[in-house]
């Protein structure tokens, strides 16, 4: 019978080749299993996260104990498992799947998949951040309030409106998926980073 660190290192390899094979399907079959992937990755984040945290409390138990050879195979399989895992410390902001991908070759279906991962966040004022999980979109301002649902959001190719109560937002993605320009109604543009989604 497999250990659960053998069959969690083989669906973080399935990933990661899975990640390089879909440059090689048809548009609207790369785009569902990004979509796909994206859905696993968040449900799974959660066992990922606890992972993570005991293989960094059994790297401390055995450097405390001086075993250093048990110290550092915890060590190997912690880092490997952060640079195989989508959204960690270890991942790129745009994950495997994305890497090296420009809004310019995106189909609609990749782009709504890449939104999953991601969070716009703004650099100025209250710091919104922006999100969509595949079915909604909302946004917190600031860290002391409650996130909120928007209704009638349209995401095009690079570009996402967002209906506010007294005025719309409008987000356009640069060309590198990395950054953004948010701008509501009639004020000056706000300048906005896009980084991985963190772990819950």
């Amino acid at each position: 019978m497999m250990s659960f660190q053998s069959i969690f290192a083989v669906c973080c390899l399935f990933l990661v080749l899975t990640g390089k094979a879909a440059d090689a399907m048809p548009d609207k079959l790369a785009a569902l299993k990004l979509s796909y992937d994206a859905a696993m990755i968040r449900a799974t984040a959660p066992i990922t996260q606890t992972y993570v945290q005991e293989l960094q409390k059994l790297k401390t138990e055995y450097t405390k104990a001086g075993n250093l050879e048990a110290a550092l195979a915890v060590d190997a399989i912690l880092k490997e498992t952060m640079a195989a895992t989508p959204g960690s410390a270890g991942q790129a902001a745009s994950g495997p799947s994305f890497a090296g991908k420009k809004l310019s070759k995106m189909t609609i279906e990749e782009f709504k998949a890449w939104l999953t991962t991601v969070s716009i966040v703004e650099g100025a004022g209250q710091k919104t951040v922006f999100q969509y999980d595949g079915t909604a979109f909302t946004s917190v301002q600031g860290p002391s309030f409650a996130p909120r649902t928007h209704k009638g959001v349209e995401i095009e190719l690079g570009k996402i409106v967002v209906p506010f109560s007294t005025d719309i937002c409008v987000i356009r993605i640069a060309e590198s998926l990395k950054s953004a320009e948010v701008r509501y109604d009639t004020e000056e543009p706000i300048n906005a980073k896009i980084s991985a989604k963190a772990m819950p």
